[in-house]
């Protein structure tokens, strides 16, 4: 149930305009209600149905707030894997899917962590892929959502990238491309899977230790 404070705090919203204090209001409300690894997507639902009825205007505020380390709603809601809300967000129309934190990662980048299964899950999963830049690099290593899914060991999560057309041949801040990173951590189920796209440019090396990708990738073969 939407707790008595948030109802309180939107009643009012359409009679006061915006200032400091109930913006703070506003900000510690929805990271309290969205942003929680036990967030209810029907709490949720109500919270911004409530906004957009009596406010509409703050509505794609509230969906894109960032806290203190440049994390959105939609940034918590895809690390906690509570897809039920993610897709909650997506539906609005109005997330900001390549917004970066402060870490250096789009909600896309941290999609490709999470460890999505269930059909339902893949299925938002995918949403969010296609609405956000599936190419983006992180800010620190530059490594693109394929690279970390491939690291990570997340078959589901890289045969969605593929399909949402994800460069396989993207190169990070040393040079590595998805194909080392599969090689590298001895994923071998990934490294046939890249392959078998056509798409891999097995002659490009990393800038470390001068590999190419199919030096990584010959014993795998």
């Amino acid at each position: 149930m939407l707790p008595q404070a948030a109802f309180s705090f939107i009643s009012f919203l359409s009679f006061f305009s915006p200032q400091r204090q109930v913006l703070v209001v506003l900000y510690q409300e929805w990271f309290k209600i969205s942003s929680q690894k036990d967030s209810q997507a029907d709490t949720v639902r109500l919270y911004l149905r409530q906004v957009g009825l009596t406010t509409p205007t703050l509505l794609p505020y509230v969906v894109n707030l960032t806290d203190g380390n440049g994390n959105m709603a939609l940034h918590y809601s895809v690390s906690h894997s509570n897809f039920p809300v993610v897709k909650l967000l997506l539906d609005t129309g109005l997330c900001e899917t390549d917004n970066v934190n402060k870490a250096g990662y789009t909600p896309v980048m941290l999609a490709a962590l999470t460890a999505a299964e269930s059909s339902d899950d893949l299925e938002v999963a995918q949403q969010l892929l296609k609405l956000g830049d599936v190419n983006a690099c992180s800010r620190q290593a530059g490594q693109t959502a394929l690279m970390l899914a491939v690291s990570h060991g997340r078959v589901a999560m890289v045969k969605l990238l593929l399909s949402c057309g994800t460069d396989v041949n993207a190169q990070d801040r040393e040079g590595s491309t998805a194909l080392m990173c599969a090689s590298e951590h001895g994923h071998t189920n990934i490294v046939h899977m890249l392959l078998e796209t056509g798409c891999c440019d097995t002659s490009l090396i990393d800038k470390v230790f001068c590999y190419t990708a199919k030096l990584n990738t010959v014993y795998w073969s």
